[in-house]
């Protein structure tokens, strides 16, 4: 796994009570359910931010997956990111991402969380 990969599953992992022991499960064969949702929040994770890196490397790079498992599985994130952001594979990803966004920010530079769009001409009166 390249070491962007293994930052990003370091991240991962605790949230499903895994420390970094854990690392070679996501390139394993393992199927247990938390093994299986961690590697897909790794993969959607990986797929938003390492954009250079195709389906097919990311495929290769944990466990030598074929490329259309880590296209489902972002797609699968996706899905859940977009419809039900109580899900907590959804919550988990989308809080791996600030974690990463927080780590790339210069220290003492607050952002300002991103606002829902409101439809002020859509009063009712």
């Amino acid at each position: 796994m390249r070491p962007a990969l293994i930052g990003i599953a370091r991240l991962v992992l605790p949230h499903f009570g895994m420390g970094d022991e854990c690392l070679f499960d996501l390139e394993g064969k393992d199927r247990h359910r938390s093994i299986a949702e961690a590697r897909k929040v790794l993969f959607w994770v990986a797929r938003k931010r390492l954009t250079y890196m195709s389906y097919p490397e990311l495929g290769r790079d944990v466990g030598n997956r074929d490329h259309t498992t880590v296209m489902s599985a972002v797609k699968k994130i996706d899905r859940l990111v977009q419809s039900d952001s109580t899900h907590p594979l959804a919550v988990v990803a989308v809080s791996v991402m600030l974690e990463l966004e927080a780590r790339d920010r210069p220290s003492g530079v607050v952002s300002a969380p991103a606002l829902p769009l409101i439809d002020l001409g859509a009063t009712g009166t």
